[in-house]
């Protein structure tokens, strides 16, 4: 036999607004609204539905501020979430701008390049470094030969937080890619530019007339040596 006691607690528990909207309606609803047949029955419990629905108000204030108070914790968690994710994601652009110019470019030329993942040598430094920071992965099956054991060659990919997040912000790495470029470019253009400032040659000193008489006299030229010994005590 199904057991109505049990379906109204349950009911008032978990949605105790049902509760409320129905005995309202039964209270308040005017005649016209009601089924003849059920006349009789609202006039005899009429008063007691009414007084049920103070209780009942009070149950429903009860749920509605419980679920206001799991809605603003949640809100809460999400913006907690939305600031760690964020504060990681400039952890990582920082780490990222903290590489040298050649690994920041190798990393964002790994990116776009489509495959994600290139043969190097897996004892170079900077790819050392890029594995160490958690930059790259390189796949046990990845390792192509090994010509000693202090040369291996292997592939190596982009981890996926670091291809997740290069994929997100791909602009922002296209953009520091052009940066790089640029800059490197204007260094070399210094460098060049600085080899090639005059400096005074040793060749351009030698032919200065003391220095041309100090080096023959060290050579033991005769006729310098006699030039200069007349000073001799």
């Amino acid at each position: 036999m199904f057991d109505w006691t049990k379906t109204l607690q349950w009911v008032v528990a978990k949605m105790p607004w049902v509760c409320l909207v129905a005995l309202a309606y039964f209270v308040f609803a005017p005649d016209s609204c009601i089924p003849e047949f059920a006349l009789a029955f609202r006039s005899e419990w009429r008063g007691f539905a009414f007084w049920i629905m103070c209780p009942v108000i009070l149950i429903t204030g009860a749920w509605l501020w419980e679920r206001y108070c799991q809605w603003r914790e949640e809100q809460e968690q999400a913006k907690k979430a939305k600031r760690e994710a964020k504060l990681a994601q400039l952890c990582i652009w920082n780490r990222f701008t903290r590489l040298s110019p050649e690994a920041q470019i190798f990393l964002i030329s790994l990116f776009f390049s489509g495959g994600m993942g290139k043969i190097v040598r897996l004892n170079d430094p900077m790819i050392v470094v890029l594995r160490e920071q958690g930059f790259l992965v390189a796949p046990l099956a990845g390792v192509q030969s090994m010509e000693d054991l202090g040369k291996p060659i292997g592939t190596v990919v982009l981890s996926n937080t670091m291809a997740d997040y290069m994929n997100r912000y791909s602009g922002q790495f296209q953009a520091q890619a052009e940066a790089l470029k640029a800059r490197l470019t204007e260094d070399r253009a210094s460098d060049s530019a600085d080899s090639n400032k005059w400096t005074p040659t040793a060749s351009s000193e030698d032919m200065h007339p003391d220095a041309v008489i100090a080096r023959k006299y060290a050579e033991g030229d005769p006729e310098t040596i006699r030039k200069l010994s007349i000073f001799d005590p």
